[in-house]
């Protein structure tokens, strides 16, 4: 088949192994992979680089940090969404990830204009109720409300004395809606900060394709035991460790319990933990590169992406790894094609 663009002289990321050859695009597809060199004189030459598929966020926090910059500083939607984005506005292709905090009172009312959106892709079921899941340890949640939400310690010690009652009658009734919800209307469903066997078990059973920064190990080998896909953050890995107490990414991948990788509330932490990844020896380049492409996007049925295969969308990466102080291998992003078309 004609092309309309090939990529020679790189090294492929095909599935488990990293191959040298030549990659062919037309009408927005891959259309030819082949090992070797090829004859093609206006082929792009990538010296060596890596070429990987477009990755695939899940989750990432990043945005409400530019709608709200400060504490109570607001900020209009449309630059904060430029800024979001660091480029140029919607290079890369939207869906809808709808956060559901069950136990506050309005999270079925405020989910209103989503319901029905053709983007809305994945609902996550939240409980941030402290001294469970996320914030089993209270003080490590008192140092986040009152840091980076700006509350007062008589606010956040109010609104812990408050969370069991609105946990009580919130939680079960608004769980139930949106599961049926996801369930009716064909929308893939993780479960959030998952803890305990139970907490697992129960979103297992209605349905979740992933179990987003599960707290312990239990918990991650119960998700990996029934099928659910494991998210944990790029930020986790960075750091050596969650911010929050809870167990490592890193821990997790050595154990074979890390499946996607998401930015959460760092977007460079995407390519930087999968990196940091392969440069600690925890994982292979291809499978560290299947937590930011082809894992995330079958867990929300995005089958058309994630790998380098013929017919799929010519989304890709064009990645130049080099040695930072000696010593530190560091990711540098240097094209990306957009269903076969240059949007870095």
């Amino acid at each position: 088949m004609p092309s309309d663009v090939v990529l020679k002289n790189a090294r492929l990321v095909i599935g488990d192994e990293v191959v040298n050859g030549t990659l062919s695009i037309s009408k927005g597809r891959i259309v030819g992979i082949d090992s070797g060199a090829t004859s093609v004189t206006n082929a792009i030459d990538f010296e060596g680089d890596y070429l990987m598929p477009g990755m695939v966020e899940v989750h990432t926090d990043n945005f409400e940090r530019h709608l709200m910059p400060r504490p109570k500083v607001s900020w209009s939607e449309v630059p904060a969404l430029i800024s979001c984005t660091e480029e140029q506005l919607l290079r890369a292709d939207h869906h809808l990830h709808v956060r559901c905090e069950l136990p506050a009172p309005n999270t079925v009312e405020l989910f209103e204009p989503f319901h029905g959106h053709p983007r809305l892709s994945l609902i996550s079921l939240m409980d941030h109720t402290p001294g469970q899941r996320q914030w089993e340890d209270i003080e490590k949640a008192r140092v986040y409300f009152t840091g980076r939400k700006g509350w007062s310690h008589d606010k956040f010690d109010d609104k812990v004395r408050q969370a069991p009652a609105m946990q009580a009658q919130y939680s079960g009734p608004h769980r139930e809606y949106f599961v049926d919800y996801c369930r009716d209307h064909g929308i893939h469903l993780a479960s959030h900060d998952d803890t305990t066997v139970d907490h697992v078990l129960q979103a297992h059973a209605e349905g979740a394709s992933m179990s987003e920064f599960p707290t312990t190990v239990r918990a991650a080998q119960t998700a990996h035991e029934r099928g659910l896909l494991t998210v944990m953050g790029g930020p986790n890995v960075v750091r050596g460790g969650s911010h929050s107490g809870n167990v490592a990414a890193s821990d997790l991948a050595r154990l074979g319990l890390l499946d996607i990788l998401s930015s959460d509330y760092v977007p460079a932490s995407l390519l930087g933990g999968l990196m940091r990844l392969v440069d600690d020896e925890i994982l292979p380049m291809p499978r560290a590169v299947a937590l930011v492409t082809s894992n995330p996007a079958r867990a929300t049925g995005l089958t058309d992406r994630g790998m380098l295969g013929i017919g799929l969308r010519a989304d890709l990466v064009r990645l130049r790894v080099t040695k930072v102080r000696g010593h530190e291998n560091q990711g540098f992003v240097r094209t990306v094609w957009r269903e076969g078309k240059q949007v870095v």
